[in-house]
């Protein structure tokens, strides 16, 4: 009973200790915030450099009209992907839910997940393309976070690289495709 203050009024008044913990309260509250933006900036900044790592390189990749063997087409999308899952570490389950939320945006549907096999395949309809764009994923295993491949492929069977007119109509479209990838990557664990 000593710790506690009264005034004239009968009314309890804070003690000092009191008033410090309040304090303390709240700085967590703020601290907790602050941590949470700088957590969100870093997140943002990581996309950005994700969008801009897939749209140049993919730029860069596909417009070299030497490039125009299928290998290489092949080596340079390994190559892309393989930097994106450097740059980032994204679980299949926020992947698939991710995909989910571009179908506002995009046309696109989930066709195939066997987590078994794991694979995971998805059909995109990407802006103004005439046929849409089959998107498979396959990962190492089925608890794998991240694919180890990704392969492209149009209605019409695997995408024909070995001639550049074919190549250049693919890599118009790639250009909508790097943005649908991104946004599947965009979410990020920090």
């Amino acid at each position: 009973m000593s710790d506690m203050i009264i005034d004239d009024n009968d009314t309890f008044l804070p003690t000092d200790s009191d008033k410090l913990k309040a304090q303390i309260k709240l700085l967590k509250e703020r601290l907790t915030r602050a941590t949470e933006k700088q957590k969100k900036l870093k997140k943002e900044l990581l996309e950005e450099d994700i969008s801009y790592l897939v749209v140049s390189k993919l730029t860069n990749a596909f417009t070299d009209p030497t490039v125009v063997a299928k290998k290489e087409m092949s080596n340079a999308k390994q190559e892309i992907f393989r930097q994106m899952r450097e740059a980032a570490y994204v679980s299949r389950r926020e992947q698939i839910n991710e995909v989910a939320n571009l179908s506002k945006e995009y046309d696109i549907k989930i066709l195939t997940e066997n987590k078994a096999k794991s694979h995971f395949e998805m059909k995109a309809h990407i802006n103004h393309h005439t046929s849409p764009i089959l998107i498979s994923m396959d990962y190492a295993n089925k608890d794998s976070a991240y694919p180890t491949q990704i392969k492209l492929t149009d209605e019409r069977g695997t995408v024909s690289l070995n001639e550049y007119q074919e190549t250049e109509e693919l890599l118009l479209t790639s250009h909508h495709l790097a943005d649908t990838l991104r946004s599947i990557l965009q979410r990020i664990e920090i």
